[in-house]
C-alpha cells in the first residue's frame, strides 16, 4: 500500500524501527513484481506481525566509540490466535563518531486480526524522539587553501543541539471479495517535527587553523502527511497462466511549515575544537507555508505465464496541486497533471537467466 512517510534515513529510517521487519530498496527488474514502479526504486517495508505464539525478544548491544542501548520486543496472541498485539521500546545512545552523539528513544505498537486467509485487518503506532544531536560544521572555501585533515569533532558550542521528533500510524484493511477479487484500503498518517536545529558555518580557514563562525538556529519545522490508498485486484489463474488486474486510487496531503531562522555571528573558532561561547538570543521570523495535495489513480494488467513469459503494463493519471506562502512574497501555486505509464517483460532463458 501507498504511504507518503517524513523523516530522516540515516541512520535509521523514516519509519519507528520497533515497527518494521526489513526495508528493501527495488530498483530496475528487482521491482518488476510491483504494480506502478517507479523508475527511482521503491522502498518496499514490512511491517512485524504479532501474530504466532507469545514472545519476547531482548537486545542489548555495546559500540563502536561510546554507543550503548537496548531494544525489547514483545508480543501475545488474543482471541483464540486469530489476533495478536506487539509492541517494543529502543533506548540507545549513539556516538556515531568521536564526541558525534544523539540519544534516541523509540516505542512502536501493533494489532492485527486474521478474519480469513485472505482478510485481515491491521493497526499500530509509532514514536521516534532523537535528542541531543551533536550539530555537525559545515566549512565553506573561497579563497583559503584546503586546509589539513583535523580531528572529526564539532566546533558548535554546548548549547547548540538539535532534537527531532517521529510520529507513524495507521492502518490497513485487506477482503475478499467475490469472483476473485480482493480489496485493499490503506490509510497513515506521517509526522516530522523539527523543534530543535541549527547550522554550524565556518567559512576559510587561516594558516591557524581559525576560521569565522557564524551559527544558524531555526525555529520549529515542521512535516505533516496524510496519505493512502484504496485498491482493487482482480486474479485469475488458468493452468500455468495467470492474470492479474489492479485498480488503484492513491492520495496524499502534506502541510509543511519551515524557515524563519537567525544567524549570528560568533567568535573565531579552532577547526576541531570546540567553541565556549554562551547562547545568544535568537529573534526569529515568520516561517513559510508549504501546502501539497496530489491523487493519482491508476490501471494495471499483468500476466505471469509459468517459465513462458512476466508481462506488466499500467497507466496512472496524477493532480499534483502546490501552493507556497512566503514571508514578504505574494503565494504561489502551481499545478501538474501528468500521465505516467509503463510496460516490461521478461523470458526465461534457462534456470539462473533470463
Amino acid at each position: 500500500m501507498y504511504a507518503d512517510l517524513h523523516g530522516p534515513t540515516i541512520p535509521y529510517g523514516p519509519l519507528p524501527a520497533r515497527l518494521i521487519d526489513n526495508i528493501r530498496i527495488r530498483v530496475g527488474p528487482a521491482a518488476a513484481g510491483f504494480p506502478f514502479p517507479s523508475p527511482t526504486g521503491i522502498v518496499d517495508f514490512s511491517l512485524r506481525s504479532p501474530l504466532g505464539t507469545a514472545g519476547v525478544s531482548p537486545t542489548v548491544y555495546a559500540g563502536p566509540f561510546g554507543t550503548s542501548g537496548f531494544d525489547l520486543d514483545a508480543h501475545t496472541p488474543v482471541a483464540d490466535g486469530h489476533c495478536g498485539v506487539g509492541a517494543g521500546i529502543t533506548r540507545r545512545w549513539d556516538e556515531f563518531a568521536p564526541a558525534v552523539t544523539q540519544f534516541t528513544t523509540d516505542v512502536g505498537a501493533i494489532g492485527e486480526c486474521r478474519i480469513s486467509d485472505v482478510s485481515s485487518v491491521t493497526l499500530f503506532y509509532g514514536r521516534t524522539t532523537e535528542t541531543h544531536q551533536t550539530v555537525l560544521p559545515t566549512l565553506y572555501l573561497t579563497t583559503a587553501a584546503t586546509p589539513q585533515p583535523f580531528a572529526a569533532r564539532g566546533t558548535a558550542p554546548d548549547w547548540a543541539l538539535g532534537t527531532i521528533v517521529l510520529k507513524d500510524y495507521g492502518g490497513v484493511l485487506t477482503l475478499e471479495a467475490p469472483a476473485h477479487w480482493t480489496l485493499r484500503a490503506g490509510v497513515f498518517r506521517s509526522i516530522y517535527d523539527e523543534p530543535r536545529s541549527g547550522s554550524d558555518l565556518l567559512s576559510d580557514p587561516g594558516p591557524a587553523a581559525t576560521a569565522p563562525q557564524q551559527y544558524v538556529s531555526y525555529p520549529d519545522q515542521f512535516t505533516g502527511s496524510t496519505s493512502g490508498e484504496l485498491r482493487a485486484t482482480h486474479l485469475t489463474t488458468s493452468g500455468p497462466r495467470q492474470w492479474e488486474l489492479t485498480l488503484t486510487l492513491r492520495a496524499r496531503d502534506v502541510t509543511a511549515r519551515y524557515g524563519g531562522y537567525d544567524q549570528v555571528p560568533l567568535p573565531d573558532a579552532v577547526l576541531g575544537i570546540q567553541s565556549v561561547v554562551p547562547e545568544p538570543r535568537f529573534t526569529y521570523g515568520p516561517p513559510t507555508h508549504d501546502h501539497i495535495e496530489q491523487w493519482t489513480g491508476g490501471a494495471a494488467y499483468a500476466l505471469h505465464w509459468k517459465d513462458a513469459l512476466d508481462f506488466a503494463v499500467g497507466l496512472e493519471q496524477v493532480r499534483y496541486d502546490r501552493s507556497i506562502t512566503a514571508p514578504v512574497a505574494a503565494p504561489v501555486a502551481s499545478r501538474e497533471t501528468p500521465l505516467l505509464y509503463y510496460a516490461s517483460s521478461g523470458v526465461p532463458i534457462s534456470r539462473h537467466a533470463a
